[in-house]
């Protein structure tokens, strides 16, 4: 049997679909160049075609095009970012340290930067959205071999790809073979001290001739006075304000490293700062290349990779000290004083110009003689256990270093680079009673805090031990150890256990700031909360944590204001502490009391967090309306400081709403405003369909906002009560009072109001 074919056949006064093919695509490669640099959309662009050109072009063939011409950009989804987040934490697990990230068609590659945004990002960015890999290639990448390379095309290897060596993995690698082979070294400038080892990034800007030395004015000029001087030191600034001195400080000579250090034991640090730091350190010696070879730990290499961090920072501090030796000498000599009174008056001034305090003249002596004194052996009993925790756990922290947020790892790179990576280094030289290891141990313990709350038990150890070698070299009330006490890291963690080490030293810095200050002074009121916070919180003694915050309480309501900043600084943390203790032993008005007078210290900052504490407090007193004044002045404050797409505004919104829940149905007058205006603000950010706005508006319907309903029924009962007009009985001043209220607001609403000549009649009112 044959076979029928129908034969179909178009319209042929239709128009005709040209369809681009791709050895034709080079005709409108200009057009589709223009647009797609524009910014326009691949959807975009095809349409663009059909409506100018008259070309008919699907979206996937656009890609190829887009891809043969090396346009394509694959874009970073979150189903992507999801995908590429979970695969990496999985190799975390299974101890992989190098990850490399491309995408299969545009092979593109991403950076480390880019690694890090995507780890830090939050699960709750992730709400209900599945893991696609997407084209997304994860692997562990091939060191380069410079073998066939030119010279002047090889990388600089820099601290983070530094890290990124496996040398848990394999013991053969690239990087030591160039270095064997002394290829850095003849590639690359090198400091003297880092003469054939890795070629750093330069933080730090170093001088030139061009450039004027650092001098200080009280040596320089004798015409200047004193408090010019001392407006221009800053004592313990931040980091970022550190790094704004690097025009004004001297570079420093590095030396070479001796060749008869041990193959498994960094260098000493050497003494780059003498008493004359204008005059470099011309002593040196030649480096052995084999040295730096046998340095086979990635923390090792990293410790010496960051060299140039750690001698800055020695620097600093050994500047700043000369600084005030200087300061005090000059004082003493032109009032003809002793250098204990000079020391005295020149630390008050500075007290009143900076936040914190200068470092004591004693430990500026001993930062400037340049040699460390002989430590008996018992005095490093913490240094070993100290020194192999951290060199265990460095990964790990590098780790968690690495996911943090891009603004939260700069500001912490610092401390690692500049202090936790060469603690072993200084605890070996310096020894236990230095200030530089004192203050490497609470800087460690600051970074730990910051990375996860595993590191609870360790942050305390290690600031207890910097508290206790603070208090021996002199410095228990200095403000360091203050700023320890305040920010009250280990007070806050729920797994710290009573410790009795932590209770001896911090009773010693109590005492210490009693015999120095008196009972009144803010000093002594901080530590004293911290002690009842603690005694509460860590020991669980309730009574004693009780009354330990109510005679702080009691001494601080009797004692004058101050107007220092500083101190009104320390008063908000102590009332903040003190008003913690009394929220949990259920004592709310003086929890209220305590909060409302930290807040009168703020002088206008953002206050939110504390706000929403003040509201819950209220609430608990039944003090609805001024629970919701709190709790909706904080949502503002939060949406202007976090922004209105952060995650904190549905909590704060969450308070509100509870609190409208337990007062029950109430007609919202004064706050009518406040509702309006965070509806308002919820609608322009098309936030309306959120949880926390159907909840806020079901809260204000149960409140009874609905005025035209309201209006109604007022005036129904109005008039039920004027329609008698003769009465025996004069009516009782409370109904009298009630009604005469319900008219006037019925009245304020513009509704109709019952004639004021009628008689009032109130027995259907009678209850």
């Amino acid at each position: 049997m044959a076979t029928a074919f129908k034969i179909v056949q178009s319209n042929p006064s239709g128009p005709g679909r040209k369809y681009v093919q791709l050895k034709d695509a080079e005709v409108h490669k200009a057009f589709i160049v223009e647009k797609h640099q524009a910014g326009f959309r691949q959807q975009q662009i095809v349409d663009a075609l059909q409506a100018e050109r008259g070309v008919t072009l699907e979206t996937h063939r656009l890609k190829r095009f887009l891809d043969k011409w090396g346009l394509s950009c694959e874009a970073l989804t979150k189903k992507r970012k999801l995908h590429i987040q979970q695969c990496i934490r999985t190799r975390i697990n299974d101890d992989k340290i190098r990850h490399s990230v491309r995408f299969k068609r545009s092979k593109r590659q991403l950076n480390q930067d880019e690694i890090a945004y995507i780890m830090g990002l939050s699960p709750k960015q992730f709400k209900n959205i599945k893991p696609s890999p997407g084209g997304i290639i994860i692997e562990t990448p091939t060191p380069a071999t410079q073998e066939n390379e030119d010279l002047e095309s090889s990388p600089t290897i820099t601290k983070d790809n530094l890290m990124n060596i496996d040398e848990f993995e394999t013991e053969d690698t690239a990087l030591e073979t160039e270095i064997g082979a002394g290829v850095l070294a003849d590639e690359y400038p090198m400091e003297p001290m880092l003469e054939g080892s890795f070629q750093k990034e330069k933080r730090f800007v170093h001088r030139n001739q061009d450039t004027p030395n650092y001098r200080l004015a009280s040596s320089s000029k004798e015409e200047s006075d004193t408090i010019d001087v001392l407006e221009k030191v800053s004592w313990f600034s931040g980091p970022s304000s550190r790094r704004d001195e690097e025009q004004g400080i001297a570079s420093v000579d590095q030396d070479s490293h001796s060749a008869s250090q041990r193959d498994d034991e960094a260098p000493p640090l050497r003494d780059h700062a003498s008493s004359d730091l204008n005059e470099p350190d011309d002593s040196s010696s030649e480096s052995n290349e084999s040295e730096i070879i046998s340095w086979g730990t990635p923390f090792n290499r990293y410790a010496l990779f960051c060299e140039e961090e750690l001698q800055y920072e020695l620097l600093f501090w050994k500047k700043k000290a000369q600084e005030f030796v200087e300061i005090v000498a000059k004082e003493a000599e032109s009032n003809n004083i002793s250098l204990e009174k000079a020391e005295e008056l020149v630390t008050e001034q500075i007290q009143q110009v900076e936040l914190n305090d200068p470092l004591p003249y004693q430990v500026c002596m001993v930062l400037l003689n340049g040699s460390t004194a002989d430590f008996s052996p018992s005095e490093l009993a913490f240094g070993p256990e100290i020194s192999a925790w951290i060199e265990n756990n460095f990964f790990s922290i590098r780790t968690r270093y690495m996911m943090l947020a891009p603004m939260a790892r700069n500001s912490m790179e610092w401390i690692l680079d500049s202090y936790l990576v060469h603690i072993p280094r200084i605890i070996r030289e310096y020894g236990g009673r230095h200030f530089f290891t004192a203050y490497s141990l609470y800087q460690a313990g600051v970074l730990l805090a910051v990375l996860s709350y595993d590191f609870g038990p360790v942050v305390c150890a290690l600031q207890t031990i910097a508290i206790e070698i603070f208090y021996e070299i002199g410095m228990g009330t200095h403000s360091i150890v203050i700023e320890m006490i305040r920010s009250g890291n280990d007070a806050f963690v729920d797994d710290v256990k009573p410790n009795p080490s932590v209770d001896k030293s911090r009773a010693k810095i109590q005492q210490a700031c009693l015999q120095k200050y008196g009972k009144t002074h803010p000093r002594t009121l901080l530590v004293f909360s911290e002690l009842a916070l603690r005694t509460f919180v860590v020991n669980k003694k309730v009574r004693d944590g009780s009354l330990i915050a109510c005679g702080v309480f009691y001494t601080i309501e009797n004692s004058p204001q101050t107007s220092l900043e500083y101190d009104q600084m320390l008063l908000y943390t102590s009332l903040n502490f003190l008003a913690f203790v009394f929220q949990r032993c259920r004592k709310y008005k003086l929890a209220t009391m305590a909060l409302e007078r930290a807040l009168s210290l703020t002088h206008g900052k953002p206050t939110f967090f504390r706000l929403s504490g003040l509201g819950i407090v209220y609430s608990k007193q039944g003090e609805y309306a001024k629970s919701l004044k709190a709790h909706f002045t904080a949502l503002h404050q939060a949406m202007l400081f976090n922004g209105l797409e952060h995650e904190s505004i549905g909590a704060y919104i969450g308070c509100i709403t509870d609190v409208m829940d337990k007062r029950g149905p109430i007609i919202y007058t004064t706050l009518g405003s406040s509702f309006e205006s965070t509806f308002k603000i919820l609608d322009g950010i098309k936030k309306t369909k959120s949880l926390f706005f159907r909840r806020l508006w079901e809260a204000w319907e149960k409140g009874g906002v609905d005025h035209d309903k309201l209006q109604l029924e007022y005036s129904d009962i109005l008039a039920q009560n004027f329609t008698h007009q003769q009465r025996a009985s004069t009516p009782d001043l409370q109904s009298y009072m009630y009604f005469q209220g319900l008219e006037d607001w019925v009245h304020l609403q513009g509704a109709s109001v019952p004639s004021d000549d009628r008689i009032w009649h109130f027995d259907d009112m009678d209850e």
